[in-house]
């Protein structure tokens, strides 16, 4: 509520059954609106409960939603291949398996019917700014 401001109260009483009253709350120049609704003899055992509105949205907080910060934090946003790693295929040591590596390239140089060399990169995420390399299961 504005401060200094007033704010006009509706109450509707029955005067019967498990909800007697409710009152609803309206504030100065569209400040808002609130309600809170009575219970058998024990009347008013509840604050206001504000209604949104499209000139009062409310936050993701109020609604239990993760901010984009905090869903930044929590999820993957970005996926890329690491930096180049190769090793001599032909008459060398071969490619063994590599946690979290894809094959990228194979060159043949020479351009004989054997391949010379094989290229690999490291599969890569993102997660609240910071890279990882993916392993492998």
């Amino acid at each position: 509520m504005i401060g200094g401001a007033s704010a006009l109260i509706l109450h509707f009483n029955i005067n019967a059954g498990s909800c007697p009253a409710v009152q609803f709350r309206v504030n100065y120049k569209n400040g808002g609106i609130s309600y809170r609704s009575a219970r058998d003899g024990y009347g008013f055992e509840l604050g206001w409960s504000d209604f949104y509105t499209t000139t009062r949205k409310p936050s993701a907080g109020d609604v239990g939603a993760y901010t984009r910060t905090e869903c930044n934090s929590r999820f993957i946003t970005g996926i890329r291949l690491g930096g180049l790693s190769s090793v001599q295929t032909w008459n060398g040591p071969g490619w063994s398996d590599r946690s979290g590596y894809v094959v990228t390239g194979s060159v043949n140089g020479n351009r004989d019917e054997l391949i010379d060399t094989t290229q690999a990169r490291p599969i890569q995420y993102c997660i609240n700014g910071t890279w990882y390399n993916a392993g492998s299961i």
